[in-house]
């Protein structure tokens, strides 16, 4: 019973490990490009 359902945990945790990763490095780009922005903004005034 565990072996079959071994592989559908597995699965799940590797899903679910790929979308929290996905999201923090959407969310480092965003910081980033937030920080980029700032800097023009200030080299412009």
């Amino acid at each position: 019973m565990l072996a079959a359902f071994l592989p559908i945990f597995v699965f799940y945790l590797f899903g679910g490990l790929l979308v929290v990763g996905l999201a923090f490095k959407i969310i480092e780009l965003k910081l980033y490009t937030f920080s980029i922005f700032q800097k023009v903004l200030n080299t412009r005034n």
